[in-house]
């Protein structure tokens, strides 16, 4: 029965044996807690009154049971029952008999009717009863085609609408008692949209900046409903909230940008029912980058007086901005500035030599200079050559192969000429890495920026230098990384290492932007950084490239308060296999469980590179398909992005590579002293070597043959050395010590001795195998610095270790001369008999 207006209610005839009225009552929320409901129940005609006053429980909906005991006299008797309530009040009217099993009283409350979409409500059954038994079961029909069993249930309507949910208590002998409960799912109110998301727009990239913040502002929300506000939070500290009618229709607002950082601009919208969205873009403000300059002159070197035209022309800056022009001539001589000042010329009437400064400054002030030197000699006087370099273009994708022509660098003095031109590549992973000739070539196999020169000299020894910088792009410029890794003595100090780069060599990047994610920052390359304690920090590295292009990358670092030693090292069966022979490289590590869930990297210097979890790259095999010298690179990275690197090198060959030998002679004297050369004893057994490549050791090098002399006019200590290349391109390198006085050496310098230790028979048949060594020689007050064997039978050979066969019946000697540090030499001898063998 639902309560209307409080009129009686006709419950039907009753049975004589029926001995009580049961009253289920709902009232609504908020009602219960101080309202009655007035019942009578007429039997017969006898009245019963009843006073019921309902009290919510612990939810805020009610249904309660109250059973009305009666006395029926007749065999039957209509009962009515006159409710006084609330419109919508429920009333479900029960008639039981005495002596019949009772059905189980429900008592439920619950925390609202009116729930929104996806609102969990609340339903608590705990205080249900059976008046002769106990209850034991209460089951839910959620209306929605989902039931579930329990005393204690909530439940969610995914769909706006009408649901019945029928509630159903059972007893302990099976009487049931169930009801429905009728609940209306509101809508769930939206929020504003977010208005397309945050639009940014900058005068520059880099500070000072004013930056536009933008969105397209929503009229109303998805409800219908009005908004009230728009509030910025540009990640600066300053909040800003605007108005709808204090702005246009795409919610604009100006902020300056002072400072460098990476922000977090943030724009929430809010309706008039207090709902909101938020939405935000990362924002990167960068230091203003200056200028880069750059020079080209028509005459480095002249007699005077001297014209120079100066041509700057292909200048830039990295961020487009408007740059200004400003020249010293070097000569006290006035400035010239302009924006328009990029070709300007001037007259050097003076003989000197002469730095010629050009600056370069932005609209910000930033600035960079750059010189050059201008060689004015007397008229009629030597004057230096004047290099000229032409070449087909200086940055390209990787491989990149430049052209180099000097063929139009002159000399202007009267029957002079240039007599030598040498080019230095500054390519490190190039044996060869020098060249001579007018003109030349050089491949450059891997991503970086390479510092070259161009050396002109004529005939009377005077020399002039160019430099160049070849880029070379790498395919996938965005790849710039860097590894972290904490300091043992201090696991809270992290060092930070941008050489990582693309592959093997980094391409030139400039300004490094480290943000450390503790609210620090520091600018350059290669940083170390203490952060207050333990924890994640988000580590940013922002930098350009040549190009002005400007990269980005983030890594979330987790700092640790102790610190460990990693063993690990990088193991190879062969360091030295020959071309498309498959290589084994692996881990070396006394325990591989530690380092089973670490990122590794192998990059295996060729353009190979994989990666993946130590559990699966401990261990690995490769094939080179050609010769070189590669760098070996591994990275471990462990769960808390901290990184070891290690490194190791390995020469690929094809063939058997040449072995290079040289004798050099003095190998101690007093500057300037000239010493002789002799490679000849240099031998390959399967091929022609073509390339003899000396290193004087002190900037100076040579492309010729296998006898040279070099003059070294400082005193010094010098490492020359000879690097070969046969016909296949294998190359080896051998190296000697030079030390050259500034006096001559002392007089009471006492000699080495000079001792041979043989380490295997030196009597026996042919062919006879003898090792010997001298390292128990000495030198009393110095050190030795070149172990030289010869034997009888033409082998020369320089080290402390030495080793040869001899397979003809004979006697033969073993010397060796030992020379230290003053240049002082001592002899030792072994002999060796080579019998025939006894029949």
């Amino acid at each position: 029965l639902v309560i209307e207006n409080g009129l009686p209610a006709e419950i039907g005839t009753c049975p004589k044996e029926r001995s009580f009225v049961s009253l289920i009552c709902r009232v609504k929320q908020g009602l219960a807690a101080f309202k009655t409901l007035f019942t009578r129940v007429h039997a017969g005609h006898v009245w019963l009154n009843q006073n019921l006053v309902l009290t919510p429980g612990s939810l805020n909906i009610t249904t309660q049971e109250v059973r009305i005991p009666i006395d029926l006299t007749e065999d039957t008797s209509n009962l009515s029952l006159k409710l006084k309530g609330f419109p919508g009040s429920f009333v479900k009217v029960s008639i039981y008999g005495e002596g019949s099993n009772q059905p189980p009283i429900l008592n439920l409350t619950w925390s609202t009717d009116q729930p929104l979409e996806d609102e969990v409500v609340l339903f608590d059954a705990m205080a249900s009863t059976d008046p002769d038994g106990l209850v034991t079961e209460v089951h839910f029909d959620w209306g929605d085609n989902t039931t579930s069993t329990g005393f204690v249930a909530e439940h969610s309507w995914q769909v706006a609408g009408i649901y019945v949910v029928t509630v159903t208590v059972t007893d302990n002998d099976g009487a049931q008692t169930s009801v429905p409960i009728e609940f209306t799912v509101l809508p769930k109110p939206k929020p504003p949209t977010d208005g397309g998301g945050i639009f940014f727009v900058t005068t520059t990239d880099h500070v000072p900046t004013k930056a536009l913040f933008s969105t397209l502002m929503p009229i109303e929300d998805q409800d219908g409903g009005q908004i009230v506000s728009y509030t910025w939070d540009f990640g600066t500290g300053k909040i800003l909230t605007l108005y709808p009618h204090e702005t246009d229709l795409f919610a604009s607002v100006e902020h300056y940008c002072q400072n460098t950082g990476v922000y977090q601009v943030t724009l929430t919208i809010t309706d008039d029912s207090g709902l909101s969205t938020s939405t935000s873009r990362q924002i990167e403000i960068v230091q203003n980058q200056p200028p880069v300059p750059h020079i080209a002159v028509n005459y480095a070197s002249g007699p005077a007086p001297l014209t120079v035209t100066f041509d700057a022309s292909e200048s830039f800056d990295p961020e487009n901005d408007e740059f200004r022009y400003r020249w010293r001539f070097g000569d006290n001589s006035p400035e010239v500035i302009g924006t328009d000042q990029a070709v300007v010329s001037h007259t050097y009437s003076t003989p000197g030599t002469y730095t010629v400064r050009l600056r370069l400054r932005d609209h910000f002030l930033a600035r960079r200079e750059v010189t050059t030197q201008i060689v004015v000699g007397e008229t009629g006087g030597n004057v230096p050559p004047t290099p000229v370099l032409i070449s087909s273009g200086l940055m390209g994708p990787s491989p990149f192969t430049v052209q180099l022509d000097a063929s139009r660098s002159f000399d202007i003095n009267p029957g002079d000429q240039i007599s030598q031109i040498e080019w230095t590549f500054g390519d490190e992973h190039d044996p060869v890495d020098f060249a001579q000739g007018a003109m030349t070539s050089h491949t450059f196999n891997y991503p970086g920026s390479y510092h070259g020169r161009l050396t002109v000299r004529d005939s009377q020894g005077k020399s002039s230098v160019e430099h160049f910088t070849v880029h070379v792009l790498s395919s996938d410029p965005a790849g710039v990384d860097f590894l972290a890794q904490a300091n043992p003595s201090d696991p809270l100090e992290l060092w930070f290492d941008n050489s990582v780069g693309l592959t093997t060599a980094p391409i030139e990047y400039h300004n490094f932007h480290w943000f450390y994610g503790d609210n620090s920052y520091a600018r350059g390359r290669n940083q170390s950084h203490t952060y207050p304690g333990p924890g994640p920090y988000e580590v940013q590295l922002s930098t350009f490239d040549v190009l002005g292009q400007r990269y980005l990358t983030k890594k979330t670092i987790n700092v640790q308060d102790t610190t460990s030693d990693l063993p690990v090292a990088i193991a190879l069966n062969n360091y030295s296999p020959s071309v498309n022979e498959e290589i084994q490289i692996w881990l070396d590590t006394f325990d591989l469980n530690q380092v089973a869930d670490f990122n590794l990297k192998w990059d295996l210097g060729d353009g190979t590179v994989l990666t993946g979890l130590g559990s699966d790259l401990h261990s690995i095999s490769h094939t080179y398909t050609r010769n070189g010298l590669y760098k070996i690179t591994l990275s471990l990275t462990n769960p808390e992005n901290l990184t070891t690197r290690l490194e190791t090198e390995i020469n690929v060959y094809s063939g058997t590579p040449p072995l290079p030998l040289f004798i050099a002679t003095p190998l101690v004297g007093q500057a300037p002293v000239e010493v002789s050369f002799n490679g000849s004893y240099t031998w390959d057994s399967d091929d022609q070597v073509t390339t003899w490549i000396w290193n004087w050791g002190d900037g100076q090098k040579s492309i010729s043959g296998p006898y040279e002399s070099h003059t070294y006019q400082e005193p010094g200590q010098y490492f020359p050395s000879l690097t070969v290349i046969d016909q296949a391109g294998n190359y080896a390198t051998h190296m000697a010590e030079i030390r050259v006085l500034s006096e001559p050496p002392p007089p009471d310098n006492q000699p080495p001795v000079a001792e041979i230790v043989a380490l295997t028979p030196t009597t026996g048949t042919a062919p006879l195998r003898v090792e010997v060594d001298a390292y128990n020689s000495y030198d009393p007050d110095g050190e030795i610095i070149e172990y030289r064997w010869t034997t009888t039978h033409g082998m020369t050979w320089v080290g402390p270790y030495f080793v040869s066969t001899f397979g003809e019946v004979g006697d033969f000697t073993i010397s060796l001369a030992v020379t230290d540090s003053a240049g002082a030499v001592s002899t030792d001898q072994v002999q060796v008999r080579v019998e025939n063998e006894v029949p």
